[in-house]
């Protein structure tokens, strides 16, 4: 099955967002805009963001829309459920809905020999920014896409940047790994 186990790495690696903003999103934080389905991150109904810069809308890439997480997007919603991933809880000092599905990850890892100290689920989000970088996306527009602060003068040009702009950079983002058997088949 098909659940947050599943998608929160892909999802993380594949668009660079912070494992909280992940696991709070709700249905409808996925949307089009402009034709575009994105990840609208805000700070709507209780949802916490690190800092101002993290309220931003973060396209799809193109290959969790080929995995299926539209698909996933239509079960929940026909489930009437409201958070994306539903079966997470909230847990740790900070009741962050993170927190158990942290633990479990690093657990996981273990199990099946691919810990690294020093390496945890925030370590996706450093590899996006990697290929990203590599496939040429410039600094400002990297850090429209993740939420950073841009330091500097480009700072005030990159707000200007569009939805499509956003999903160029984002598609750039290559693995360097073939997960075309984890796309769904077209029904």
């Amino acid at each position: 099955m098909r659940d947050e186990k599943f998608w929160l790495p892909l999802i993380a690696l594949l668009s660079g967002m912070r494992q909280e903003e992940i696991c709070q999103l709700r249905l409808q934080d996925v949307r089009q805009e402009e034709g575009v389905w994105v990840f609208d991150l805000n700070a709507r109904d209780g949802q916490q963001l690190k800092n101002a810069n993290a309220v931003r809308r973060v396209p799809i890439h193109v290959q969790l829309i080929q995995m299926g997480l539209l698909h996933y997007v239509e079960e929940r919603r026909s489930a009437k459920d409201q958070m994306l991933f539903p079966n997470l809880q909230p847990g740790g000092a900070d009741n962050r809905l993170g927190h158990n599905y942290s633990k479990w990850f690093t657990r996981y890892r273990q199990e099946v020999k691919l810990f690294v100290p020093g390496r945890d689920f925030h370590s996706f989000r450093h590899s996006a920014t990697t290929f990203m970088r590599q496939a040429g996306v410039d600094e400002p527009t990297i850090d429209e896409v993740t939420g950073h602060a841009t330091v500097g003068e480009t700072a005030r040009y990159t707000k200007g940047l569009t939805i499509r702009n956003l999903e160029q950079a984002i598609n750039k983002i290559d693995i360097g790994v073939d997960v075309s058997h984890l796309y769904v088949k077209a029904v």
